[in-house]
């Protein structure tokens, strides 16, 4: 995370306290997620320069916008399972996992994805934007074909005489 752009002049060291309000009262640690956040700007005082605090300013970590990938076909043969095509989307802090709605029987159908936290704040299902993505895909599940095999039998009969 870059904090955001300052500039000063002075010789003091720079620290950077984030907060969650507009009046910069409540602290946090540096975020990560998108969201609106609050930041202030401290300046020590250093051999030539006397300190200063920053005013309270506001900026926004926007969500990353994104796509899914759909990694299966769209068409299935019948086998009694639950099936369909499947989704991701890959982000620089590993895959955003996505569950899609799958079938049984034969027929024709429409999958839909959804994003499933992933368990680090970093795959957070907030923190993109999916609003652009193709979030449906169709699908056919087909019959599947039935052989019957004939039984070939040979009968040996004898009857008394």
């Amino acid at each position: 995370m870059v904090p955001p752009k300052f500039s000063k002049t002075g010789d003091g060291e720079v620290t950077f306290r984030y907060y969650s309000d507009s009046s910069c009262s409540a602290s946090m640690n540096q975020p990560i997620n998108a969201g609106q956040y609050y930041v202030r700007v401290n300046m020590n005082s250093g051999m030539n320069y006397n300190g200063a605090s920053s005013e309270c300013v506001k900026y926004t970590i926007d969500k990353y916008k994104t796509s899914v990938s759909w990694n299966s076909g769209s068409s299935f043969t019948y086998n009694g399972k639950e099936q369909g095509p499947t989704a991701s989307y890959y982000s620089t802090y590993g895959n955003v996992m996505m569950n899609t709605t799958k079938a049984i029987n034969a027929g024709t159908y429409t999958s839909e994805a959804t994003c499933v936290d992933g368990g680090t704040t970093q795959t957070l299902c907030s923190n993109y934007d999916f609003s652009g993505a193709q979030m449906t895909k169709n699908y056919n599940i087909n019959k599947s074909s039935v052989s019957i095999k004939g039984v070939d039998s040979i009968y040996n009969l004898s009857y008394p005489i």
